[in-house]
């Protein structure tokens, strides 16, 4: 399985947290949609993100992808009626 900030931070650190549940995983490929949710017990894997945000399991998405994506993913979800997290990368300016 890959290493990745959804895989290595976010579902770890949503998971802890009693108030969350963690009901879906979308990933660019199926396989490793599949492995991710085998890996943390979660009921849900796709590989389509915009499929993911119309499941009826599903009403919060945190995207954790590049910067680039975050609008057009952003947008599906929030067009899919979801609340959405999006994650910043961490910088500095010098």
């Amino acid at each position: 399985m890959r290493n990745g900030w959804g895989r290595d931070a976010h579902i770890p650190a949503l998971s802890a947290l009693p108030e969350f549940e963690i009901t879906a995983v979308s990933t660019s490929r199926q396989e490793t949609a599949d492995e991710t949710a085998k890996h943390f017990g979660i009921p849900h894997a796709f590989a389509d993100p915009y499929k993911m945000v119309q499941h009826p399991d599903v009403d919060l998405v945190s995207i954790c992808v590049r910067v680039p994506s975050h609008h057009q993913l952003g947008m599906g979800a929030l067009n899919a009626g979801q609340a959405s997290l999006l994650r910043m990368a961490a910088c500095g300016h010098h």
